[in-house]
């Protein structure tokens, strides 16, 4: 399946765009969490110190959790076994020694992928953790900050097994994938539209615009107006409110 260099120059250019914002949308959902956490912990003292309301009790969870049972190393033909650290190896050790890391990791990448995806998935999906495998990136990469991309898109793979990231994946890579390039760019650009639509959604939340003004207290002023008032409750004077949240801020930073 060959590209033009048109074709081979814009579906890269798309598979860079949509890591960055893949990524971005990540720490954006991230940060949001940690923001929501803080207004949330803010409403609640506010609440309580002003309003009446009663801090709700915490409930223990005292259930027995059982341990989890580590992976059992791979089983050996009688009579053999592992080099030892520091053992010098012959020739055909080693080669017999690359042989066996390759089938390994061949193996486990052919356990790994998902068998309902469809058969131009399967075989990107080997091709692609073939490139990125820990045991074999230094073996593949060109250089310290190659080998590092590589294993950013190993660890994004292993979470997340959606066609549109490993179509990116898989361009980033150069590798070629039997999936129609228009297929492929059509999906991309879909993907990128609903990470900006998902992106902007969050930066629109309370929690968001609360945490991104950390350093503007009237903002965050009119914030709590707002939801205090759209829930029915009679926000205490704007002077008492803002000396409130600057006191917050500063235990914040203390």
């Amino acid at each position: 399946m060959k590209y033009s260099f048109a074709q081979r120059k814009r579906i890269a250019s798309l598979a860079t765009r949509y890591l960055h914002s893949y990524d971005g949308l990540l720490e954006t959902k991230d940060l949001n969490s940690l923001y929501d956490s803080e207004f949330t912990s803010f409403v609640e003292d506010l609440l309580v110190d002003f309003h009446g309301f009663k801090r709700p009790e915490k409930e223990v969870d005292d259930t027995h959790k059982r341990r989890k049972v580590g992976e059992r190393p791979p089983k050996r033909p009688a009579g053999k076994r592992p080099p030892k650290a520091g053992e010098k190896l012959s020739p055909k050790q080693q080669i017999q020694l690359a042989k066996d890391q390759e089938e390994r990791i061949r193996t486990e990448i052919n356990r790994s992928v998902d068998q309902t995806k469809p058969p131009w998935y399967k075989k990107a999906w080997r091709k692609v953790m073939l490139e990125v495998h820990p045991d074999r990136v230094d073996i593949v990469s060109k250089d310290e900050l190659d080998k590092f991309e590589r294993l950013k898109i190993g660890d994004r793979l292993r979470t997340d097994t959606s066609a549109d990231l490993l179509i990116a994946c898989a361009n980033k890579l150069e590798i070629i994938i039997e999936l129609n390039i228009y297929e492929q760019e059509r999906k991309l650009r879909a993907s990128n539209a609903e990470i900006a639509k998902q992106t902007n959604h969050i930066q629109q939340s309370v929690a968001w615009i609360w945490g991104e003004a950390s350093v503007d207290t009237n903002l965050r002023l009119q914030i709590i107006k707002s939801v205090l008032t759209k829930n029915n409750i009679k926000p205490v004077d704007d002077k008492t409110l803002l000396e409130y949240i600057i006191n917050k801020t500063n235990e914040e930073l203390q």
